[in-house]
């Protein structure tokens, strides 16, 4: 009797074990459910907010580009005209019999030098070459001005795909590579500078090399220009590499997506 008592103890027993062993197993399965929810929930809000910031930066710096070029275009196209059609007149004048040819120098003079910073000015903000030529031939442009002022051998390779990007791109490149050629002027002592311009399926591959003594420890970790460079190739979701070789030099490698920056 007691014997069969025993057997239904544990025949009653034993489903209410496996109830609440299923009823413990559901509550895991509920729980771990919950915390990769959490997870994903704080993985969507992270990949939203890494989104938005990247698309807040690219705004600014298109906002930024699109001022320059605004201020740029009335600085030449007014306050530089008007400089000039004043330099003329004051030409003009001195032709006459009776002038004050030294007041009339000085404003001259002061007329060449605001002339020739207002353009300098205007060129910083949106160089022209690159606004009526395009990146390659800006780039061009840019290079010969560095190889007739300096002791320097500079290259230049852009493959024929890379003349359809965005105006956009065109001018974060020329002043990425603006910055870097800045650089190996005043710190590098190179001989040679090399550019190459890659279009390749969606990606557009960018390298800079110089055979100097590199650049300065603090400057390759703190520079802003290298900042500022690094900040434009994250608003075009890009990827930035850079350092001082280990045999000398500096080089600079930058991959692009197309697709999306066109």
């Amino acid at each position: 009797m007691e014997i069969s008592e025993e057997i239904d103890f544990i025949g009653i027993l034993l489903p209410l074990v496996g109830i609440v062993f299923l009823i413990a197993l559901g509550v895991i399965f509920m729980y771990q459910q919950f915390q990769k929810n959490i997870i994903r929930q704080q993985l969507e809000r992270e990949a939203l907010k890494n989104k938005y910031q990247k698309e807040l930066l690219q705004t600014a710096i298109r906002v930024q580009e699109e001022e320059r070029k605004r201020i740029a275009s009335d600085l030449h196209d007014e306050l530089a005209a008007a400089l000039s059609i004043g330099y003329m007149q004051l030409t003009q004048i001195e032709d006459q019999k009776e002038f004050d040819a030294k007041r009339i120098g000085q404003i001259r003079e002061l007329l060449q030098t605001t002339l020739t910073a207002t353009r300098r000015i205007s060129h910083e903000l949106m160089p022209l070459h690159l606004a009526e030529l395009g990146l390659e031939k800006a780039l061009v442009h840019l290079l010969g001005k560095v190889a007739t002022t300096q002791k320097i051998e500079t290259n230049l390779a852009v493959s024929e795909h890379c003349s359809e990007l965005s105006w956009i791109l065109e001018v974060a490149l020329y002043r990425i590579y603006s910055e870097l050629i800045n650089n190996t002027l005043k710190h590098a002592q190179a001989a040679t500078i090399d550019i190459s311009i890659l279009c390749k399926s969606d990606q557009l591959f960018c390298q800079f090399t110089d055979d100097g003594i590199g650049l300065p420890e603090k400057l390759l970790h703190k520079g802003i220009g290298l900042q500022s460079i690094e900040n434009r190739v994250k608003s075009f979701e890009g990827k930035f590499e850079y350092g001082n070789n280990k045999e000398g030099g500096f080089y600079c490698k930058i991959i692009l997506p197309i697709e999306n920056n066109i």
